[in-house]
């Protein structure tokens, strides 16, 4: 019997779609093993291009099948719990190295963002802060803050100057774009724009390091290979900011946060965070 608050989506055939629409934490298969197995396969396989937690409630095997899997038991069953699950610790390190190293720049860097709210507002039209709806952990939206750096109506004309994109694939960057403010060209080249972020990473929606957090019609043109970026946080800096940003094609920028993903670890995050310094001193790719 389905439960009001727990809907049938669909059927498994229309799995892949539904995960595409969807915000999907975890996928709990609840598939006899013995009769299922390929329907089981297929089902792990989304959950592995995804990125996300995969339950696996494999039904009456021989405990000693199982030594070799992450077990829990839950209801008395078996579950079987594949991917990122075990990395919780290390996941929770984070989320504390994001609030202690946010809350001490913020009140380090409050002088500096009070002279850069006072520039931006004495220089143009318009709010200090540009908020914008970006897409994060697991398709969820939020709203993203930096400094405006760019014409109040800056919105309105990107479809005027859609067809002077610089970068291929979903992504939209102009080298030289006709919306940006005197003092925005600055803020850009300096990366100053972004600190505002530290609000997202301090309220959980972001890291201080993962891919960058995209657009809503961006992610609705993504090939599906592109996707398991959104498993993670996504974060003020990451592999594509300290290797070109704008100089690398939008196939390389997804296969670099890809890599993140696959391979994440403190220690990677620590050794970005160390090589963002010199790339935005170096000002490599901004625009």
């Amino acid at each position: 019997m389905m439960r009001a608050d727990c809907p049938v989506l669909g059927s498994l055939d229309g799995m892949r779609e539904i995960l595409e629409k969807e915000s999907v934490d975890e996928i709990i298969a609840c598939l006899p093993v013995d009769s299922k197995m390929e329907e089981i396969a297929r089902v792990t396989g989304y959950a592995r291009d995804l990125g996300v937690v995969m339950r696996l409630v494999p039904g009456n095997v021989e405990p000693g099948v199982l030594d070799d899997m992450h077990v829990e038991y839950f209801d008395d069953e078996f579950v079987i719990t594949l991917f990122r699950e075990r990395m919780i610790g290390q996941l929770f390190m984070k989320r504390v190295i994001d609030v202690v190293i946010s809350s001490i720049l913020l009140l380090v860097l409050s002088p500096l963002f009070l002279v850069l709210a006072v520039w931006v507002k004495a220089t143009s039209k318009g709010p200090v802060f540009f908020t914008q709806e970006r897409v994060g952990l697991n398709k969820r939206t939020f709203r993203m803050y930096k400094f405006r750096s760019m014409l109040n109506e800056a919105e309105k004309m990107r479809e005027s100057i859609e067809h002077l994109n610089e970068l291929d694939g979903p992504a939209f960057k102009i080298q030289n774009d006709p919306r940006i403010t005197g003092i925005g060209k600055f803020l850009r080249r300096t990366s100053l724009d972004e600190l505002p972020q530290l609000f997202n990473v301090l309220r959980g929606e972001m890291s201080l390091v993962g891919p960058r957090p995209p657009l809503r019609e961006e992610v609705e043109r993504y090939e599906w290979m592109f996707r398991k970026r959104l498993s993670v946080k996504p974060g003020i800096t990451c592999i594509w900011q300290i290797s070109g940003r704008s100089d690398v094609s939008f196939a390389r920028w997804m296969r670099m946060d890809q890599d993140y993903v696959e391979n994440w670890s403190l220690w990677l995050d620590f050794r970005i965070l160390l090589k963002t310094i010199p790339a935005v001193l170096s000002s490599r790719g901004a625009c």
